[in-house]
């Protein structure tokens, strides 16, 4: 059986700002846990956030899915992969981990040099690494600095207005892969509340 090229993989996780919000539905009567249903998965108390964007789209056999939640302290980004390969699934955790520690890693020209002409991330914005267990299993999270904009990649202290938990697991029963990106503000951040959104993910039987 032939490979989905990572590219294809890749490329709704690139999608963001104005050509992700040109194509977005906002849901505002939709909560997160009304769309993640589908996917036999539930939240906790932040099941209950609204939906501000809700976007779609296919490659071949898979279904791509980009779901955001968002409430006055949190904001939840979700990226989905529906009938992925376990092979695929490996492939794409950990392609995706490493893009989002090569943003803190050193570079060969100075970094957003409007900001800083640093080649190297200080040791102090660098991402802290976290061990979750995520249904029933152990699941790398990486704490990361980001923008006012949820932008992740924040290597000065000036910049970093949001704090973020970033991780990828599967499930593989359902043939389902879940990007998940916690937000909060910086000075509200606690890695306590982000543990307990995440060892709150239940399954849940098949809607309907």
């Amino acid at each position: 059986m032939k490979k989905a090229p990572l590219v294809k993989l890749l490329v709704f996780s690139l999608l963001s700002g104005a050509a992700l919000n040109a194509h977005a539905q906002a849901k505002s009567s939709s909560t997160l846990n009304s769309e993640l249903s589908q996917y036999k998965i539930s939240l906790e108390e932040s099941g209950s956030d609204p939906v501000i964007s809700d976007y779609k789209f296919r490659v071949k056999d898979m279904i791509f899915h980009i779901l955001t939640g968002e409430t006055a302290s949190r904001r939840i980004e979700f990226e989905i992969i529906r009938n992925i390969s376990p092979e695929t699934a490996s492939r794409y955790i950990e392609s995706r981990y490493a893009v989002v520690r090569d943003l803190y890693d050193p570079k060969s020209i100075p970094y957003g040099s409007a900001i800083t002409r640093d080649t190297q991330c200080p040791e102090d914005m660098k991402p802290e690494e976290l061990s979750v267990k995520v249904l029933d299993k152990p699941v790398q999270v990486l704490l990361v600095n980001a923008s006012r904009r949820y932008a992740l990649g924040v290597w000065e202290k000036s910049a970093a207005y949001k704090k973020a938990g970033f991780l990828v697991f599967h499930d593989e029963l359902n043939r389902t892969l879940f990007q998940m990106i916690i937000f909060a503000d910086l000075k509200d951040f606690d890695s306590g509340k982000l543990t307990k959104i995440l060892t709150d993910i239940k399954k849940t039987e098949p809607a309907g």
